[in-house]
């Protein structure tokens, strides 16, 4: 039974310092200018893969009332506001999107 308690302890402890490690990384990430964080490519990545392979399907169905659309915006914000700050407006764009909204509004990145 004792050995079964060192292998508790031995696995919180790989956890924590994977837990550590990633944050540190992230921590890392952040503190780069927003052009060049991996998580901000990443997400251009993302974002290209869903225009390429998704979007072809769902334009039949889905409109953006704004423009620029709510995918390039996220895009333009995450690359000059940083994956966090820029990720938050373009969560925020789609969440606005309702029908109140006129077809073609203007809303570029501030």
């Amino acid at each position: 039974m004792p050995s079964l308690r060192i292998r508790r302890v031995k696995r919180k402890a790989w956890l924590a310092g994977l837990a550590l490690g990633i944050l540190l990384l992230v921590g890392a990430d952040a503190m780069r200018p927003p052009q060049s964080q991996c998580s901000v490519r990443c997400f251009v990545a993302a974002v290209d893969g869903y225009h390429r392979y998704l979007h072809p399907i769902t334009s039949r169905y889905i409109r953006c009332r704004y423009r620029p659309t709510c995918s390039a915006y996220a895009v333009a914000a995450a690359l000059k506001y940083g994956m966090v700050k820029g990720g938050w407006m373009g969560l925020r764009r789609l969440i606005s999107c309702q029908p109140r909204v006129p077809m073609g509004t203007l809303d570029p990145v501030p």
